[in-house]
């Protein structure tokens, strides 16, 4: 009958009483198989053989069909991309009319990426500079970035000396 198993196939060690299982269950299908094989023979007896063969011709039959319908699908896609690209060569694109929309607002962090102005592509005909700038020229760049910033300051401390006085006037008053 065979060699009697203490562990499973992974090498664990097997419950007795599922090896017990095991064994039986080894038996009966032995004992079973016989007759298994005439149940099978009985019905296939009791099968008309003239109605196997029109079933097995019905799906050939479909098989055909699919094929067929298959092959008319993939025909109608094909005109169908001819087609709307021969209307697409005759509309002209000014015809086609567009949404109107407002534009996404700046400060949306969903459209933050698109909104930013992108940067000029690089002009590879441009003249390159004959030589770099001198330290005079950045000095005097610098000196002016400067000066625009004491007069912004000069400008931000009068407002601030304004607003000031004004409220000093207003309490005053009251």
């Amino acid at each position: 009958m065979g060699r009697r198993t203490t562990s499973t196939k992974g090498g664990r060690y097997m419950n007795p009483a599922d090896q017990a299982r095991k064994i039986a269950r080894r038996k009966e299908l032995k004992k079973n198989k016989k007759q298994r094989i005439m149940v099978r023979q009985a019905v296939l007896k009791n099968k008309d053989p003239e109605e196997l063969l029109r079933n097995i011709a019905s799906l050939d039959e479909m098989g055909s069909c699919i094929v067929q319908l298959s092959f008319r699908i993939a025909y109608e896609c094909l005109s169908l991309k001819t087609v709307t690209a021969k209307f697409a060569a005759e509309t002209d694109p000014s015809e086609i009319p567009l949404p109107t929309s407002l534009p996404p607002p700046e400060n949306d962090f969903r459209n933050s990426r698109f909104s930013r102005p992108s940067p000029a592509p690089p002009n590879e005909h441009k003249a390159l500079p004959t030589s770099l700038p001198t330290a005079a020229g950045v000095s005097g760049i610098l000196k002016n970035k400067y000066d625009l910033f004491l007069r912004l300051t000069t400008v931000h401390q009068n407002v601030a000396l304004e607003n000031s006085l004004t409220k000093k006037k207003s309490l005053g008053r009251r």
